[in-house]
């Protein structure tokens, strides 16, 4: 029986790749861009002492609870810190977010978060804070 070639490096550096990119096209504040990043039955679950902390089922209602989440912030930004490949098509993402405050102008302390994301194919298809 032939021998598979071991694709775990190149699947790990594409997830990997696939998480900076969405994490870029957000800091650019293209939330177009973003969003399409995100697999159409995307299911998200938000940080727990967030307000509105329901799960997010779908494309359209991850997007409009991001944009919701960021209205009052100009240049609302995901600083990284780290991004693991966990297997299985899961990657870990841990990073500062915040922005600065639209209406004060006051700079938010970003914040540490953490999420793990699972990829299909090239979209995000889920995330769950830590």
């Amino acid at each position: 029986m032939p021998k598979l070639p071991d694709t775990s490096q190149k699947m790990s550096q594409k997830n990997v790749e696939l998480i900076l990119a969405t994490i870029g096209a957000y800091n650019e504040g293209d939330i177009d861009a973003w969003a399409e990043f995100l697999d159409p039955d995307i299911e998200a679950l938000p940080d727990p002492s967030f307000p509105e902390s329901d799960p997010l089922l779908g494309r359209d209602a991850y997007k409009a609870w991001t944009e919701e989440l960021t209205r009052g912030l100009l240049s609302p930004r995901w600083e990284t810190a780290e991004v693991l490949d966990l297997g299985a098509d899961r990657v870990l993402h841990r990073g500062d977010w915040g922005g600065k405050g639209a209406a004060s102008g006051i700079v938010d302390p970003f914040e540490y978060h953490g999420a793990v994301h699972g990829s299909r194919g090239s979209n995000l298809e889920g995330g769950v804070p830590l």
